[in-house]
């Protein structure tokens, strides 16, 4: 975390669906810091996960389907 000091938040991705625009809850949240990915994924009550530049924001996300 020392590493973004002084930096500003440039950017972020987010998971949201086509359907309505909602944010997708389950996946990671990824701000970017001038070019540091922090990857933030929260899962279950307790349970944090943080990673750092290991998420390809811009790749196509697959497998996932929309059903009424």
């Amino acid at each position: 975390m020392a590493r973004l000091a002084g930096r500003r938040l440039t950017g972020f991705a987010l998971v949201r669906f086509v359907e309505d625009g909602d944010w997708f809850a389950d996946c990671p949240v990824v701000p970017d810091f001038d070019g540091i990915q922090v990857e933030v994924c929260h899962w279950k009550l307790d349970e944090l996960s943080i990673g750092w530049d290991m998420i390809d924001t811009a790749a196509t996300i697959t497998g996932w389907a929309f059903t009424p």
